[in-house]
């Protein structure tokens, strides 16, 4: 692919033959993903853990009505047996945000801490805040798994 190229090829793996084509995303494009992410920011940091899991549940919905679709399309792009792609990418989504609804509210809640010495008669605290847009970047090796689990972490920690 050469730096002005447009769009990426791609092959499948086990066949060789040509799957698709895929833009490239401009500077331009990029930047106005940035944007929308950022006029998003504030309504979803505002709102709840509990709030952000709840509406997360869409993601297990998609896992679970497409879920076959989504392994016979990691199949075909990685090359990889479609029984391994459900089962190791498609169906550990579900198992992570069930894991989350349990210890996220307790893990991102206020903490309170021991204080120092230093500080005596003070109560210490440690709360958490959502930082704003986070970008993944993800290996190739599990293409659907290795980007959907921060991307939900950092969905549920209010980013």
């Amino acid at each position: 692919m050469s730096a002005a190229a447009r769009v990426i090829e791609k092959f499948s793996p086990a066949t060789g033959e040509k799957i698709a084509d895929y833009h490239i995303s401009t500077a331009e494009e990029v930047e106005a993903a940035v944007g929308r992410a950022r006029a998003a920011f504030g309504a979803w940091s505002a709102l709840s853990v509990k709030e952000r899991l709840t509406r997360l549940q869409a993601v297990r919905e998609v896992c679970v009505k497409d879920g076959e679709a989504i392994a016979r399309r990691i199949s075909l792009d990685t090359g990889k047996p479609y029984a391994e792609a459900l089962m190791h990418e498609v169906i550990g989504i579900p198992l992570f945000l069930d894991h989350y609804d349990k210890l996220a509210p307790k893990v991102l809640g206020r903490h309170k801490e021991r204080t120092p010495i230093l500080f005596p008669g003070k109560t210490s605290y440690i709360s958490y805040f959502p930082m704003g847009v986070v970008a993944v970047i993800s290996p190739w090796n599990f293409p659907f798994r290795l980007s959907m689990a921060p991307i939900i972490s950092a969905l549920i920690a209010g980013n």
